[in-house]
């Protein structure tokens, strides 16, 4: 067996100090509330489960920018912050990163954007945004972004 004699050291890197080498990535499940806002008590649960664990990093995967053309589909395992439900989600984002920082490992989210690769009917209606302008697979004609929209 290999040994790794750093993997268990703790590590600072700017200021911040990792209680060890090791990451928890992020997962492809999540269990969010029926609008897709704010994790709900499953996720949290899980997430403090992994810091529990060990890991010095948690990774909340996939979770969407926002809802304004950010969405890839509807199918519920990608969480959006809601720009429009501040107060509530908010709690439950702190009730989420405080369950991994309880456990000494530090919160980390990946954020995600579906732009140029999503339909419309994901996103209200309104056209994919991208580099730039052609028709994506769905048939959706996809918007060319400028130096404002980025």
């Amino acid at each position: 067996m290999r040994e790794f004699p750093h993997l268990s050291s703790p590590l600072t890197i700017k200021g911040i100090t990792f209680r060890n080498r090791i990451i928890a990535a992020p997962i492809g499940f999540v269990w969010p509330d029926p609008y897709s806002s704010m994790p709900d008590p499953h996720t949290i649960f899980n997430h403090e489960d992994r810091a529990r664990g060990g890991a010095a990093i948690v990774t909340l995967g996939e979770t969407a920018v926002s809802r304004n053309r950010a969405m890839r589909r509807s199918d519920g395992d990608v969480l959006v912050p809601d720009e429009n439900r501040l107060i509530y989600p908010a709690q439950a984002w702190l009730k989420l990163t405080d369950a991994i920082l309880r456990h000494g490992a530090i919160p980390n989210i990946q954020l995600f954007h579906a732009g140029a690769n999503t339909s419309p009917k994901w996103i209200g209606g309104k056209n994919p945004i991208g580099p730039d302008s052609f028709v994506n697979e769905f048939g959706a004609q996809v918007e060319a972004m400028d130096e404002d929209m980025m």
